[in-house]
This record gives C-alpha cells, structure tokens and sequence, in this order.
C-alpha cells in the first residue's frame, strides 16, 4: 500500500473453483480472470462458491473504500436486462458474505462497486470494508453472476 492506496491484479490471487485467467488487450496487465460458474442467487449467500483470497499490507486500521474494474459482456445472449453479469460476492476477516456490485457500461472494462443491501434495507452504498487493525488484512471474491470478467481492484484509505 502506497499514500492510502492500494491496487491489485485480479488474476494474481491463487484461481480456484469455477475462475480462469483470461487473455485480454484491453484489460490492465493484459489479462483478467473470467468466471465461468453459474448465477449464485441466493440472498443468504448459502451456496457460495470458492472465494478468491486477496491480502494486503495496511498501514493504518480503519474504513477503506473498494473499487473494482470489471467488463460485462452480453456477446451470445443480446437480450440480457441490465441489472445481469454484473455481481460478486464479497467477505472480509471470515465475516458475512456482501452482494458487490459493479455497472460498467456493456463491452468494456469499467471502474465501480458498490454493496447491494436492498433486499434487506434498500441500501446501496459504495463498497467499504473496515479493517480493525493495521498489518496484512485478506479479504475474499466469489463469483455470484455468471460470465463476469474481473481485472483490477482497488483499495483506497477512507478520510
């Protein structure tokens, strides 16, 4: 972590379960990681598939806004709504697993994310995990919307 700042290569985290790199010009580095599992739906996050692990070294405890860069694609299936291939799962310290999400616009590589409570509160906030202490912190993506393509990842210190 630099300033505040961390970035992260998606296709660095060891790939398990239904997750494969990707070669891709317009991703950064030149690859991404696609997954390639079905729709995990369900709002308890019961049938969460392997979760890729990301660890980072932080220099201070506290809230640190998450950004991930990801490309939907509706190639073979031109008819998909909007709201589709656009979601993961997401979890820290062992903790619940979160609906993230991202809306990059269709066919290319886009900056977002987003955590999806509205079938609980109707909440839509930015992404945001809290670390309780400094040193590395790991947190956990899980593929949850089928053929999303995932690249980079973001960590900023929040103020």
């Amino acid at each position: 972590m630099t300033d505040g700042v961390a970035r992260i290569e998606a296709e660095d985290a060891a790939l398990v379960g239904e997750w494969r790199r990707v070669v891709d010009a317009d991703a950064s580095g030149g690859a991404a990681i696609h997954y390639d599992g079905p729709n995990r739906y369900p709002l308890d996050a019961s049938e969460v598939g392997e979760g890729l692990r990301y660890c980072v070294a932080l220099g201070e405890a506290g809230d640190y806004h998450l950004r991930i860069r990801m490309k939907r694609s509706r190639i073979g299936e031109p008819d998909i709504r909007d709201d589709e291939r656009n979601d993961l799962w997401l979890r820290h310290e062992g903790r619940f697993w979160m609906k993230l999400f991202a809306n990059p616009p269709w066919e290319e590589y886009g900056w977002d994310g987003g955590l999806d409570f509205h079938h609980l509160t109707g909440r839509r906030p930015a992404a945001m995990l809290t670390f309780d202490e400094a040193g590395v912190q790991c947190f956990e993506i899980a593929g949850r919307s089928e053929e999303v393509r995932l690249d980079a990842l973001v960590l900023t210190k929040a103020p």
